[in-house]
């Protein structure tokens, strides 16, 4: 995954996008496996509206044998991801096929859209939800909240505090760039 330099703006418009954003419905039978499945076209009824309301916009684009998904908001901030095409016939049958298929799995991916049926799951929008058990990891996020609590409700120092705090640095000994040479020995520690 790949991001703009910053992500503030289109954070908050996604907080507020997934809050109308939908499962998409099965709208299509497989005559090979003879089970329902969720189309593009469906993946993409489920969020554009909600995406657009919140200026977000789906890019997709090809380049040499990955298909990219871009997220760009009106700020120019952008989230994007690339999945490899997959393509088991050479012609363009083929290859349009896995273009549909990496398309629909890196949007839904993205957005965290799951596939319904139209009745069972509509029906269960209204049914009050259970309780979430928050992880113990002080960065656990979960549909718009961060420790259990909205993120409009956090403060900007209760994240730095936790974050220094996760990361075992006190603030006012650490220089970012000591942090970032900590982060990268970390991860050539881990083989990444």
């Amino acid at each position: 995954m790949r991001t703009s330099e910053s992500m503030l703006n289109i954070s908050k418009a996604l907080v507020e996008a997934h809050k109308k954003i939908g499962h998409a419905k099965k709208d299509a039978k497989n005559p090979h496996f003879k089970n329902d499945y969720a189309t593009l076209e469906s993946v993409i009824d489920a969020s554009k509206h909600s995406l657009l309301e919140n200026g977000i916009i789906v890019i997709q684009s090809i380049s040499e044998k990955y298909l990219t998904t871009r997220l760009q908001h009106t700020s120019g901030e952008y989230i994007e991801s690339s999945i490899e095409l997959l393509v088991d016939r050479s012609n363009m049958q083929g290859l349009g096929s896995a273009v549909t298929y990496a398309r629909r799995y890196s949007l839904a991916s993205m957005l965290n859209i799951a596939q319904s049926d139209d009745d069972g799951n509509e029906a269960s929008i209204g049914a009050p939800q259970q309780k979430t058990e928050y992880k113990k990891d002080p960065f656990y996020f979960e549909a718009g909240k961060f420790q259990g609590k909205k993120f409009d409700e956090i403060m900007p120092e209760d994240f730095d505090a936790e974050l220094n705090k996760y990361l075992g640095v006190n603030p006012k000994t650490k220089k970012l760039s000591e942090l970032i040479e900590r982060m990268q020995q970390f991860k050539q520690h881990k083989g990444e």
